[in-house]
């Protein structure tokens, strides 16, 4: 990764413009912010960020168009009593005007964002929402607290609540719950040591 061309520019002498680096170069970041990511207690939660998969548009796992707005307008509602920003990061293959369709009547809607960096925006968060991304894998190692939404009851995304590090949502019960427990401390027992365990 990108210590490995730092390293072979410094003792083997080679130029930058000689070495190409590949993979995930978020990889090398990783260990850093896993020492460094605080694990709070109790959370003052101000900003959500919510990664989306293209379910709708790959017709997978019983999820449509009407799901897909009748879940975002409850969560956003739930979210917004509360004071809590929603910033939703899109698929790269999805339309960002589909969800703008879904909020349009609604007067300062949730940050919708397609192009930004991801890492960037899962650090600036206070937790993560997600189905199946590999988002939530960069979450776990920042330290962020996932709901794995799971309304159509698919049981996708299981591994990090049985790792510990995630609570799934199978309904606006339920998120509601998990929102509560997160900001009362008691999100996962033993988070902690359970994300290390994950990682």
């Amino acid at each position: 990764g990108q210590k490995d061309k730092l390293y072979y520019q410094k003792f083997g002498g080679y130029n930058a413009s000689e070495i190409e680096v590949v993979g995930n170069l978020f990889l090398d970041e990783a260990a850093e912010l896993f020492k460094k990511s605080k694990i709070e207690k109790k959370l003052l939660i101000k900003k959500v960020l919510f990664v989306t998969s293209p379910v709708v548009e790959d017709k997978v796992f019983g999820w449509s168009e009407d799901i897909r707005r009748d879940f975002l307008l409850n969560i956003f509602k739930i979210l917004k009593a509360k004071k809590i920003k929603l910033t939703i990061k899109l698929h790269p293959r999805e339309d960002p005007q589909s969800y703008k369709n879904i909020f349009k009547n609604i007067d300062r809607g949730p940050k919708i964002v397609k192009a930004k960096d991801l890492n960037h925006l899962i650090l600036s968060s206070d937790f993560v929402i997600g189905m199946f991304s590999t988002a939530l894998t960069n979450a776990v190692i920042m330290a962020k607290p996932i709901i794995i939404v799971d309304w159509q009851k698919i049981k996708y995304s299981e591994i990090y609540h049985k790792w510990g590090v995630a609570r799934i949502s199978e309904d606006v019960n339920s998120f509601r719950k998990i929102l509560e427990d997160l900001e009362k401390g008691t999100f996962v027992k033993n988070y902690k040591l359970n994300r290390e365990k994950f990682i």
